[in-house]
């Protein structure tokens, strides 16, 4: 019983790998796009002074955000294709 209960789920988990391809490749993209306005708004914090450099924190925390929440996206789309069974 267990044999076949252990079949289904690494069937279903297939189906779920295979589904999420396009949603794994877009949350990878997402992620590097995140990435890199980090950069980007970390070196403009850098030049900047006053009131501006407030504005760019701001911006900068928002950033940080989306990388976390990419990171999830991409951990939770690559765990669905990470073998979990026993030998």
């Amino acid at each position: 019983m267990k044999a076949k209960a252990d079949a289904r789920a690494e069937e279903l988990k297939a189906k779920a790998c295979a589904k999420g391809a396009g949603a794994r490749e877009k949350a990878k993209e997402k992620l590097v796009q995140a990435k890199e306005r980090l950069a980007k708004l970390k070196a403009a914090l850098a030049k900047a002074d006053g009131e501006k450099k407030d504005e760019i924190q701001g911006k900068i925390d928002k950033a940080k955000a989306a990388v976390a929440k990419a990171k999830t996206a991409n951990a939770k789309y690559t765990a669905a294709c990470t073998s979990t069974s026993t030998p």
